[in-house]
């Protein structure tokens, strides 16, 4: 008949990928919506705030359990890269209020001075 020698066929375990854990994603999300509203002026700075404290606190919370061996490796550059995302949100942020209430200001200054010119 067959002079074929049938092959054996050998069972892999094959283990689950590793994914990045959920808040180093929320970490990453929170980090680009906060440096997105930061760069808008007014009310932009309250979700650049809120978002960027959110993307802090997860990324940081991520950071502890990948060190702790609670979650994967994979996630450690996407929470590093949230957690930095969300300081440049609030610094964004910070920088605009700034910028805002000194123009606020000049112009408060400049009006006067220019309302003080038109009587003469």
């Amino acid at each position: 008949m067959n002079d074929e020698k049938s092959e054996e066929v050998k069972a892999e375990v094959v283990e689950p990928e590793e994914k990045a854990g959920v808040l180093a994603i929320v970490s990453l999300i929170t980090g680009i919506v906060s440096l997105v509203f930061g760069c808008i002026p007014f009310a932009g700075i309250f979700f650049a705030f809120a978002c960027g404290l959110a993307a802090i606190i997860t990324g940081i919370m991520e950071r502890k359990k990948i060190a702790s061996g609670e979650s994967s490796q994979k996630g450690k550059g996407i929470a590093l890269a949230g957690l930095i995302m969300g300081i440049c949100g609030i610094v964004f942020g910070v920088v605009a209020i700034i910028i805002i209430s000194v123009s606020g200001s000049l112009l408060g200054v400049f009006g006067a001075i220019g309302s003080g010119l038109t009587g003469y």
